[in-house]
């Protein structure tokens, strides 16, 4: 910035002394401070080459590749300790479905069971079954737990009424061999063996 610029811009004189004191200030302000980032530029370069010549960077990088080490371990340890809680709610979920399917299991047996125990009403028999069950009753306990259940509950169980009118069927027998009374093959086997 120069007089004649000011002065074809129409300032006057006091106007710019005033402007070019003010430019100077702030140049002087600024080569300082360019002077002294210089400084420390070159202080860092000179820093630099003497940790490369004195072996200074075969140390940070020495420092950087333990590092770089330390955070792997602890991600490997992070990442095992995820996979064994993983495992863990994993088996926690199939042993729980395991023993669902072994409830499940029962249950049809003791419902095959009990389909033959001659309940009055399929709700009496599933009432029958989930009474049994929720008593820890097995397949191989049953029988006795339905035996001690027709003697308490005995309206659970259909009424079984004696059979009426039934058919009547007779058998006859032939002759014997030797022509004599009715008694067939058993008769005259009996009659060679004496």
């Amino acid at each position: 910035m120069n007089r004649e610029f000011l002065e074809q811009l129409g300032l006057d004189g006091e106007k710019i002394e005033r402007i070019l004191a003010e430019f100077d200030r702030l140049r002087d302000e600024l080569s300082t401070k360019l002077a002294k980032a210089l400084d420390r530029c070159a202080a860092l370069e000179n820093e630099l080459a003497e940790i490369k010549s004195d072996g200074g960077f075969d140390m940070a990088k020495k420092a950087f590749d333990l590092a770089l080490e330390a955070i792997r371990a602890e991600h490997e340890k992070m990442l095992l300790t995820e996979k064994k809680a993983a495992e863990r709610r994993l088996e926690e979920a199939l042993s729980a479905k395991s023993a669902e399917l072994e409830k499940e299991k029962l249950r049809m047996k003791v419902e095959d069971l009990f389909a033959k125990a001659g309940f009055n009403s399929a709700l009496a028999m599933r009432a029958a079954v989930e009474r049994f069950i929720s008593e820890g009753g097995t397949p191989d306990n049953a029988g006795s737990w339905l035996t001690k259940l027709r003697e308490t509950e005995p309206d659970a169980f259909a009424k079984v009424a004696p059979a009426q009118n039934l058919p009547r069927f007779t058998v006859e027998s032939p002759a014997a061999e030797d022509g004599s009374a009715p008694g067939g093959l058993l008769s005259s086997m009996l009659k060679k063996l004496r």
